[in-house]
């Protein structure tokens, strides 16, 4: 099999995840555009940028950016994320829980459980609530990231972030990874 490696993840150790993976003969050369409603496992290797926004649960109204850049690497079944988001105004919002996500994915993630997982880092500044950590968790058979956070130390992360916890400056910034 192919040694080869992805962001330090080779394709053995991608194969072990409890996922199947099917070897594939990997094209390494990078392609202007990618294939976006291709959900199989193909010789992909792409690169590009993508716009995220930020969404919450109910009516959005009038969120506008300072800074609003993403770029992602797709190789086979593996998409790896990087973002910077900047609010200047966080808009209104109206009925629903206000759960806040990261929105428009490159790709529909996979639709097994898999891909709801912790998978990178997120910081933030100006936000209304005092986090310890913040993080996101990729929606299986989705285009979008639930954020969640912790306020102290405790045995786990799982506390919702809600527009509340978010100022008109709100900047948050990472990377993650994901199936599809």
């Amino acid at each position: 099999m192919d040694r080869r490696t992805f962001c330090g993840i080779s394709a053995l150790t991608l194969a072990g995840c409890g996922s199947e993976v099917p070897e594939v003969e990997m094209d390494y050369e990078l392609h202007p555009s990618p294939v976006r409603d291709s959900r199989s496992v193909a010789n992909v290797n792409v690169s590009e940028s993508w716009t995220p926004t930020i969404t919450f649960t109910g009516t959005n109204g009038d969120i506008t950016y300072t800074t609003q850049n993403g770029r992602y690497v797709r190789t086979a079944n593996l998409v790896w994320v990087c973002f910077d988001i900047q609010l200047s105004s966080k808009g209104t919002v109206t009925g629903g829980l206000n759960l806040s996500f990261i929105n428009d994915l490159p790709y529909l993630s996979a639709p097994v459980n898999i891909a709801f997982v912790n998978t990178g880092s997120i910081s933030w500044e100006n936000m209304t609530t005092s986090f310890v950590n913040v993080s996101g968790r990729v929606q299986p058979s989705y285009r979008v990231v639930t954020l969640t956070g912790a306020t102290a130390a405790s045995t786990g992360n799982n506390t919702a972030i809600v527009y509340a916890d978010f100022s008109n400056t709100t900047r948050l910034w990472g990377q993650f990874s994901y199936l599809v």
